[in-house]
């Protein structure tokens, strides 16, 4: 049993495979019929055996494509390899050391032949010719190859690999990126720099070389490299290490600084001659650079020219900087042909664009026209009502003018002949603009407030008097008069509304400046006045305090009285501790009046004592006045005092409204009140006088004595441009009302 089973024991899978093929052969030649299954691993793919190689079949295409030509080329440039070597370094010698290492580039037969060591008289001969033109000269130590490719190569960094952006450090010969630079360089006074071992009497940058970098103040940091320092540092503890002895350390340390310093002299030198070159050939770049886009451009404009377009079209920055156009490649017959569809569009882009610029110059033009005979007109209108006349902007939707301006032409005669007309014909527009305005103003006065008296009169001074002999068209003074009490404080009722950019500056407004007031949105809405009570009451004080009756005051009346008041708050100088008050105009005590009524404080604003009033006529109107104490510039023109800007007319004659070709009367910033008014122009001579020059006028032109001109009656303000709260008047001393009785508003 035990036999039996012992001899009907399994056999591992391999034996089992190696007796089956066995057996298989032994009667293979036996029985041809027998055949018995082959047996192989089934970790191993069966082999396909006796299948016959799949034979080319030609197809159509390769038969019609069989005679075209191969992409790759080899003409000139495979003819121009085997050219003799004295033959290439002639033509090689012509281009700049950056064009021929990008030659190198071009293929692999052109990078053996100019990177072998046979080429290296080429790169000599081309670095010779190319030093002639400002290329920085090689070092004697560096390879032409290796320089070159510093010079004009890949912009890395010299440390990492990195791309940079950084210009080449001539004293390093390498360049480094930002990353590099701090980490790699370190100050010349770093603590980093200093050593034990190292003479601390010479300079490190006389033994190592360093770069000098000047920042965003304008003061200059020199750095050095930070593996130059330990190296340095290094030399220094092998030589303590190899001589023990001092005298013998100090003498080595002497050569090995001498022999540093100069060869860092040599350096230095080196790195100064490659800036300076370095900054010749890159002006003759930009001129050769210049001198290939005017060619260029030339080339475009004529042939351009010929299709028909104009010289002025070409001129426009559309075509003019375009890349295609702006550009210092050659313009061959191919690339005309490739951008001549694209730059035909652009050049009529072009005269699409100078053609509505011409259009808009025109229209100024014709605008400027209408200026210039506006002014003219305004001889016309009294001086009460100048202020109150339409600006530009509504002067040109009136019809006749609308109508003499709509044809699209430039500046002649007859358009001046023709816009002044329009303007005469006007009149009764302009009259029944101003009158409406009026009404809308007067149907805005609360019932509550005062109203004009005038059967008592009004003051000589509250009213603009050119004399019995002088007659006007236009004056609305007699309507209007009634409008301009001080105590009808207003501010336009379209500053919480805009229209697009156009917003209107919350102002407030005494009398008849708010009809002066130019409002941006006056064309887009209707007028509206809005009624101050709070300011209205503030004024009622300040009268009060003035002994002034609110029915008669008017604001040139106040103007022209022009009364100092005292702010009560006591100031202190921080230095000196000086106790002062300050001084006020009437305008200012109502705006300080105005406040102490918003917060419910104590009032504020006051007279002026006896002694205040001896120390004001002392030190203020014996020395000039109030303007005498006036800046006459200031930052802004918002800032300004009015008696210091061209905004003052003659009463007596039109004097203000001549050219008057003045230095001092450039336009600028401080000239709105008339450029809203009279549209005025940077070229246009015609200016206002200033208050000083108007007082002038009077006395040389009229013969009247300065002491005697008053506002009002001898000269005037354009309030298009509102009262300033500037103030001239100097701090009083506070010990000057000590003890006596004072009366608040």
């Amino acid at each position: 049993m035990a036999t039996q089973a012992q001899g009907t024991q399994p056999q591992r899978k391999s034996a089992r495979i190696k007796s089956a093929q066995t057996k298989a052969g032994k009667t293979q030649s036996q029985d041809a019929q027998r055949t018995l299954p082959d047996v192989k691993p089934i970790c191993k793919k069966q082999k396909v055996v006796g299948v016959p190689k799949r034979g080319w079949r030609r197809r159509a295409i390769d038969v019609e494509t069989e005679d075209l030509p191969t992409r790759i080329s080899r003409g000139s440039l495979g003819r121009l390899l085997d050219s003799p070597l004295d033959i290439l370094l002639e033509i090689f010698t012509h281009l700049m050391p950056g064009d021929l290492l990008k030659v190198a580039c071009i293929n692999k037969s052109f990078s053996e032949l100019l990177l072998s060591r046979r080429s290296i008289s080429i790169w000599r001969a081309m670095l010779d010719a190319a030093s002639l033109k400002g290329y920085p000269p090689k070092p004697e130590e560096w390879t032409e190859l290796a320089w070159v490719q510093l010079v004009s190569g890949s912009k890395l960094c010299g440390i990492c690999g990195g791309m940079t952006t950084f210009d080449i450090s001539w004293s390093f010969r390498m360049r480094l990126c930002r990353a590099c630079r701090n980490e790699h360089i370190v100050s010349c006074g770093s603590v980093s720099v200093e050593h034990k071992l190292r003479d601390k009497d010479k300079d490190i940058k006389m033994i190592l070389p360093s770069c000098t970098v000047e920042s965003r103040w304008g003061r200059a940091y020199s750095y050095i490299l930070a593996d130059d320092v330990l190296a340095y540092h290094g030399a220094l503890e092998d030589l303590s290490h190899e001589f023990q002895d001092e005298d013998t350390f100090l003498a080595k340390r002497e050569e090995l600084d001498a022999e540093m310093i100069e060869d860092t002299r040599l350096v230095m030198d080196h790195a100064k001659l490659c800036e300076e070159g370095a900054e010749r050939f890159k002006n003759a770049q930009v001129v050769d650079n210049d001198e290939q886009i005017i060619t260029r451009v030339t080339r475009i404009y004529e042939r351009l020219l010929d299709l028909g377009f104009e010289a002025a079209d070409l001129e426009e920055p559309l075509i003019r900087q375009h890349k295609d156009v702006n550009n210092p490649r050659p313009l061959t017959k191919e690339a005309w042909e490739r951008l001549r569809p694209n730059l035909i569009e652009l050049a009529k882009k072009a005269r699409d664009t100078r053609l509505k610029r011409e259009k808009v110059e025109r229209r100024q033009a014709r605008e400027k026209v209408v200026a210039t005979e506006y002014r003219a007109f305004l001889r016309r209108v009294a001086p009460s009502t100048i202020s109150l006349m339409p600006t530009m902007d509504d002067l040109l939707r009136l019809p006749p003018v609308c109508t003499a301006v709509a044809d699209d032409e430039g500046e002649t005669d007859t358009l001046h002949k023709t816009v002044a007309q329009a303007l005469v014909a006007s009149l009764p527009s302009i009259s029944e603009f101003i009158t409406n305005r009026a009404d809308a103003f007067r149907t805005a006065i609360p019932i509550t407030w005062p109203v004009a008296r005038l059967d008592q009169g009004v003051s000589a001074t509250s009213s603009t008097s050119v004399g019995p002999t002088t007659q006007h068209e236009l004056d609305l003074r007699s309507s209007l008069l009634s409008l301009d009490l001080a105590v009808y404080a207003f501010s336009c009722g379209q500053t919480s509304h805009a229209v697009g950019s156009e917003s209107c500056k919350a102002q407030f407004y005494y009398g008849l400046e708010v009809l002066a007031h130019l409002c941006p949105l006056s064309g887009s809405a209707d007028v509206k006045f809005k009624p101050l009570p709070t300011y209205h009451l503030a004024v009622l004080r300040v009268l009060k305090l003035l002994q002034l009756d609110p029915t008669s005051t008017t604001v040139v009346m106040l103007d022209t009285l022009d009364p100092a008041l005292v702010d009560s708050s006591l100031l202190t100088d921080r230095w000196t501790q000086t106790k002062t008050y300050k001084l006020l105009t009437w305008r200012q005590a109502v705006e300080r009046v105005t406040n102490s009524i918003v917060n419910k404080t104590a009032p504020c604003v006051r007279l002026l004592t006896p002694a205040e009033s001896q120390w004001f006529n002392a030190e203020v109107v014996d020395k000039g006045g109030r303007t005498s104490g006036l800046p006459e510039r200031t930052a802004s023109s918002s800032a300004s005092a009015i008696e210091y800007l061209p905004v003052w007319g003659c009463s007596k004659c039109s004097a203000h409204l001549d050219p008057y070709p003045n230095t001092l009367h450039k336009c600028s910033s401080r000239d709105e009140g008339y450029v809203r008014l009279c549209a005025s122009y940077p070229d246009d001579p015609w200016r206002w006088f200033r208050l000083s020059q108007v007082r002038t006028h009077l006395a040389e032109a009229h013969n009247t004595l300065a002491v005697h001109h008053r506002e009002g009656q001898d000269y005037f303000l354009n309030r298009h441009v509102s009262r300033r709260r500037q103030t001239g008047f100097p701090l009083i001393p506070a010990k000057l009302s000590a003890g006596e009785a004072v009366v608040f508003a």
